[in-house]
């Protein structure tokens, strides 16, 4: 489900959006765990009978406190087949069809729908893809993994010493979305309060969609590292490597840098400075 046009949607507020979905026929509305973790918005969930690549309306709140702008083709939602009959329902007729406490799912396991373009997948082939998808579903789950095959190290130049910047400059809102990202951190066990006499500021760059990527300024510690030498593969090799293939496939690790753990000596030259406090975090992981 993307929608068909730019939206902007002030805080609090619940609202009709247009949408387009390439489904056709008689689909339920899931919603993009995603969507509310970044942007504190999300599509209420439903059936409906679609027309492929026609505009329809969604409700969407919005429970952030600030103004989002949604732009045309974001991904709001994902649609899938419905086997039963597509109804209208009333808000009085909710409270009989309450489910059960044993098939609620689990609210500190969330899982996530993989967003899959199968339109170009004939009908063929689709059950196996969807069948594969299933089987990994773990895999879209809200909780990080740990690489625990290897650790990361870093190898400092003789003589470094070590370096404690001061943080940037920021407003309110800026200190409150970095506190947010750091309590979470904090929160899954990515990072750790730290004493160390090494200390790198925070910067947030926003993302293509809007949202605040949260990074460190590690300028001063690359210029202090003995630097691992790794050389590119030829990228006419990759092709040829590619000549035969059926499929290909695109994966966006979630946050796959915070996955790979430091090793315990090395943690202290990760040290992180935050904006109005004396106590830096480091990561537990890069």
């Amino acid at each position: 489900m993307r929608l068909a046009q730019d939206v902007v949607l002030p805080p609090p507020t619940r609202k009709y959006v247009p949408e387009q979905t390439s489904f056709q026929g008689n689909g339920v509305i899931t919603q993009r765990h995603r969507l509310y973790e970044r942007h504190h918005a999300h599509v209420a969930t439903g059936t409906m009978d679609c027309t492929a690549n026609h505009t329809w309306w969604s409700e969407v709140a919005h429970t952030g406190i600030t103004s989002k702008r949604f732009f045309k083709g974001m991904v709001m939602g994902q649609m899938s087949a419905y086997s039963g009959t597509v109804a209208a329902r009333y808000r009085e007729d909710w409270s009989a069809h309450r489910p059960s406490p044993t098939t609620v799912p689990d609210a500190k396991d969330p899982m996530e729908e993989p967003h899959v373009h199968t339109p170009n997948v004939s009908q063929g082939l689709r059950p196996q893809v969807l069948a594969l998808l299933e089987k990994h579903r773990a895999l879209w789950s809200a909780h990080l993994g740990s690489i625990r095959a290897t650790e990361h190290r870093i190898e400092l130049k003789p003589g470094s010493k070590p370096v404690r910047l001061n943080p940037y400059r920021m407003g309110p809102r800026t200190r409150e979305l970095i506190k947010a990202q750091v309590d979470l951190m904090l929160k899954i066990e990515v990072a750790e309060p730290s004493q160390s006499e090494w200390a790198s500021p925070v910067v947030l760059i926003p993302e293509p969609d809007g949202s605040p990527r949260f990074c460190i300024d590690y300028r001063q510690l690359n210029e202090r590292t003995v630097h691992d030498s790794y050389s590119l593969p030829r990228m006419n090799d990759c092709l040829d490597f590619l000549q035969d293939a059926r499929f290909l496939s695109t994966l966006s690790c979630t946050a796959g840098y915070k996955q790979i753990p430091l090793a315990e000596k090395d943690k202290p030259e990760y040290g992180i400075h935050l904006p109005l406090s004396d106590e830096p975090v480091y990561p537990s992981s890069l």
